[in-house]
């Protein structure tokens, strides 16, 4: 009912049913986020979900003592992995949902209009680094190629780290970064959230998906038509977990 406080947090409530819900909807991806966010290390999650998944994933959290604030979104794509969120025309219902997960509704709020509007201030409220945020425009104008251009902002592979490895996204994997672009794969503020992100999944008993997040991320890789691809040619780059 109106007016009546949320429940108090309930972080294995909460990640249960985030589990439950994404794994239908198919956007496992923000799992490691999510438990990050169980664990206090997050402030706000965003879920991407159909719309007419809104009221269930509302009420879920609402039970849970999470608020969860909804944005119609336009979401397109040239192809692979990057994707564009906007707004989507006023008179025609979206086919998604942006769902911004907080136990502060302002944040919530805030993040659900920068999300659209303010691309600098929603990558602060979902907690990326400063350097992903602001190098984020150049892997946008690569398109589909972003792991190309990621790539080429890296420096030498010896540098690299498994754990801030977005490029595993092309081929279906989920990244320990979860849904972060890095601006490196050698940057250490965004390994460090993926090892976070293992960690949390670890902690809470999430142990085979953590497990399997640390196989895809160190597994061979290499580029094809400036898209990521699994791969055991002797040019494969294949990074380690630190």
């Amino acid at each position: 009912m109106l007016g009546l406080p949320m429940p108090s947090f309930e972080a294995g409530a909460f990640l249960n049913t985030v589990l439950k819900l994404t794994a239908r909807d198919g956007n496992v991806a923000v799992l490691p986020e999510s438990a990050r966010f169980a664990l206090g290390e997050k402030r706000v999650v965003r879920v991407v979900a159909p719309s007419a998944a809104q009221e269930e994933y509302c009420q879920a959290m609402d039970r849970v003592g999470v608020h969860c604030v909804p944005q119609q979104l336009a979401v397109s794509s040239s192809s692979g992995t990057w994707q564009v969120i906007s707004q989507p025309d006023l008179d025609r219902k979206a086919e998604l949902i942006g769902l911004y997960l907080s136990q502060d509704l302002g944040a919530a709020t805030d993040a659900a209009f920068a999300d659209i509007y303010d691309a600098d201030t929603a990558g602060a409220l979902f907690g990326y680094p400063a350097c992903c945020i602001a190098a984020v425009t150049d892997l946008e104008h690569a398109g589909s190629r972003w792991p190309e251009q990621l790539v080429k902002q890296s420096g030498p592979p010896i540098n690299w780290h498994a754990s801030a490895n977005r490029i595993v996204a092309d081929w279906g994997g989920i990244s320990p970064v979860g849904e972060l672009f890095p601006c490196s794969l050698a940057c250490e503020h965004a390994a460090q959230i993926g090892r976070s992100g293992v960690h949390a999944l670890e902690h809470v008993g999430l142990h085979r998906l953590a497990s399997q997040i640390v196989q895809d991320a160190s597994r061979n890789w290499c580029l094809a038509q400036g898209r990521g691809v699994p791969s055991f040619a002797p040019n494969a780059y294949q990074l380690a977990w630190q």
